[in-house]
């Protein structure tokens, strides 16, 4: 409870392909291949393993209530056409901090794991892992 009463939103530049950014006050950005993260959260409903893009889903901040309302949807893949849900497809992300860094720096998770924080570039390397069965 205490980290969410601490919790701040970030402001954030996203950049897709080296298109035109976006940039928003988030609660959430989640740089998917898969359809699930975090204990059965569906976050890309229409996320497909195979076809060498990304699913960005973009959580807009709405306020605490409003972000713990909207966050149940993401558990079972209802949040498509949310307001202040935006989904885009990539092969390339970029997701940089606006304004100070220390304050907006924003960490980075990995299934589980913090290897840093924001700016950070994520990347699809089609073919670029071999699995035997």
């Amino acid at each position: 409870v205490l980290e969410f009463i601490r919790y701040r939103f970030q402001e954030v530049r996203i950049t897709i392909d080296d298109g035109e950014p976006v940039e928003a006050r988030m609660a959430l950005v989640a740089v998917a291949n898969g359809k699930f993260f975090g204990g059965g959260m569906m976050i890309a409903p229409d996320a497909d393993l195979s076809d060498g893009q990304f699913d960005v889903v973009i959580l807009r901040a709405a306020g605490k209530l409003g972000l713990i309302r909207d966050i149940r949807l993401l558990y079972g893949g209802r949040h498509r056409n949310h307001p202040a849900i935006t989904i885009l497809r990539g092969r390339k992300v970029l997701v940089e901090p606006l304004g100070d860094v220390e304050k907006n720096g924003a960490l980075v998770d990995i299934d589980g794991e913090s290897p840093g924080r924001i700016p950070a570039t994520f990347e699809i390397l089609p073919g670029a892992l071999t699995l035997r069965c």
